[in-house]
């Protein structure tokens, strides 16, 4: 692709994530409500130092499950057809539906139920009881009471800022393994290509990435950096991809960037067929 190419890809891209934004953030900020409300009953019932501890037994993580879950179903699924048909265009094969949207969705909750409850919801969750906490202890040096306390926490900007951030979190993640499932069901070797969003808000790491190919099966070499205005660089992040979840906070929160994939081909230009089967999870997690 060219600079304009790219772009206009990008743009798509960028769009269709904020119509699965805006389709799942009131779930997810409804969540987080639910979980803030008993912490403030507590405060308004039985003050602050009751509120501290309830922290310590309330299980702030079960709201969460379901509008995560959807998440992963609709943003997963959207991603897993459309690599399919990305690559059944790069070798002008034009199908009429893929037939794996049951089994695309088997994989996606599977994924979801082994990887994720644990690296998704409980650290959501921890997150969570981290602000409360947060809130109350600003709360005591200034002097507020349980009240005032309570009105911070249900703030609905604190709550949509998290929520929002949440979504896009979740739904790079459920593209990340979509894209994984779908390209595990081409016959051909294939290509991909990171696709950045090369705005004012695009990290210098993704930048760095950004038109860089690779085969399937390798990953992407992205810096991880430390601090806005002097960046100093930490390391590195070995990703499949955008939404990675297993590389560090600052190259997954927020991301816009995506992946084009493409069949490959050999130096006569043939395609090149696929020599494993092997299930995409076990291949690259």
């Amino acid at each position: 692709m060219n600079a304009q190419q790219r772009y206009n890809y990008s743009a798509k891209h960028i769009r269709r994530m904020k119509l699965f934004e805006r389709e799942h953030l009131k779930p997810v900020f409804n969540a987080l409500h639910e979980q803030i409300k008993p912490v403030v009953k507590i405060l308004r019932e039985q003050g602050i130092e009751a509120a501290q501890r309830s922290l310590d037994v309330i299980h702030i993580n079960s709201h969460l499950a379901a509008p995560i879950r959807d998440i992963y179903k609709d943003v997963g699924l959207y991603f897993a057809n459309k690599t399919i048909h990305d690559l059944n265009q790069s070798v002008k094969e034009v199908k009429a539906g893929f037939g794996f949207n049951e089994e695309f969705l088997r994989e996606i909750l599977a994924f979801f139920a082994q990887y994720l409850l644990n690296k998704a919801i409980l650290p959501i969750s921890e997150t969570t009881k981290n602000q409360i906490l947060q809130v109350i202890s600003e709360g005591i040096a200034n002097g507020w009471g349980a009240d005032k306390i309570a009105v911070t926490l249900e703030s609905p900007e604190l709550i949509l800022w998290r929520a929002r951030l949440i979504v896009r979190t979740e739904a790079n993640k459920a593209m990340n393994y979509g894209q994984q499932i779908g390209e595990a069901k081409s016959e051909w070797e294939s290509t991909k290509t990171w696709i950045a969003a090369n705005d004012h808000r695009t990290r210098d790491s993704h930048r760095q990435v950004d038109d860089v190919m690779v085969d399937f099966k390798e990953r992407f070499v992205v810096p991880i950096y430390q601090g806005a205005k002097n960046p100093v660089q930490l390391g590195v992040d070995l990703m499949t991809g955008p939404g990675d979840p297993h590389a560090s906070a600052g190259n997954v929160c927020n991301c816009r960037c995506t992946l084009a994939f493409k069949a490959k081909r050999d130096e006569n230009g043939r395609l090149i067929p696929k020599k494993s089967t092997e299930k995409i999870a076990q291949l690259v997690y």
